[in-house]
This record gives structure tokens, sequence and C-alpha cells, in this order.
């Protein structure tokens, strides 16, 4: 295992990582865990002999994720959302506006790390919009599904 110590804007994370190696890479911060993609740099940084260097992009592009957990969860007005409980794809979703759901029922299927993960209803409710689409990308904590 890897200790880093990160800077994020002014506060300083002690990150600790597995296996650098690993798609995606999974980074502890305190006793949280989070996803975290590597990106190739589109090209070589390279400048004039002489000239000032250029900069050169981040490789390691994600949300601040414990501002992102600390951030609280507003409810839309009028109901319940039930947000994404982790970054991935939305594989299905088996639900419409419209449709009455009891608390453990199929909601929608979201892909993280090559295994499909059921997020199901936390309540008996009426369902108010479908926030997401079959195919979107999402990140923690992005709306999902809203409840009248």
């Amino acid at each position: 295992m890897s200790t880093f110590r990160v800077r994020v804007g002014s506060q300083v994370y002690h990150v600790h990582i597995q296996d650098v190696t690993a798609h995606p890479v999974i980074a502890t911060i305190g006793d949280q865990q989070f996803e975290v993609w590597i990106q190739e740099q589109e090209g070589p940084a390279v400048s004039e002999p002489g000239a000032a260097p250029l900069p050169v992009p981040p490789i390691y592009t994600t949300p601040d994720p414990l501002a992102v957990a600390a951030q609280p969860r507003r409810q839309v007005a009028g109901g319940k959302t039930v947000r994404a409980p982790m970054p991935g794809q939305i594989v299905s979703i088996a639900v419409a506006a419209g449709d009455q759901v009891t608390r453990g029922d199929l909601l929608c299927v979201l892909e993280a790390m090559k295994m499909n993960n059921q997020v199901r209803a936390p309540q008996d409710g009426l369902i108010a919009e479908i926030q997401t689409t079959a195919g979107t990308q999402v990140n923690y904590g992005d709306p999902l599904i809203r409840f009248e």
C-alpha cells in the first residue's frame, strides 16, 4: 500500500492506495473509499529551449470526494430523491414516472467496477420523475429517481 499527501485547493489529505496500476484506482481517505480514474495525458508538454515550461494537465481527475460527501443531501421539494450510491453507468431503469413502488422494489441497475448493483426503493411511494437514462455515466450522489 502506498500513502500519498494530496492537496485539493488549500486542504491536504493523506490518501492510501493499494494498487496504483488498478483501473480504477481505489483511494482510501480516512475510513472512506473512492474510485479514481486515471486519464492519459493528450501529448507531451514540450516548449522551446529557454522558454517557460508549458503547463501539464492533471493526470488524476476526480471531484473532491470529501467535499462531495460533506454536501447535505437536499431533497427536491415534495419528495425524496434517490441518488447514485457510487459512480458508474446506469444499465437499466425498472420503473417509470407514475409507477407505485413498495420499499425494496428494484428502481434501476448501476454498473460499477464491472458489477451490476441494484438500486432499490428506500420507501413506499409514487415515482414522480426519472432523472437519468440507461447508458448515462453518473457520479456519487447524482440524482436518479424522485418520489412524490
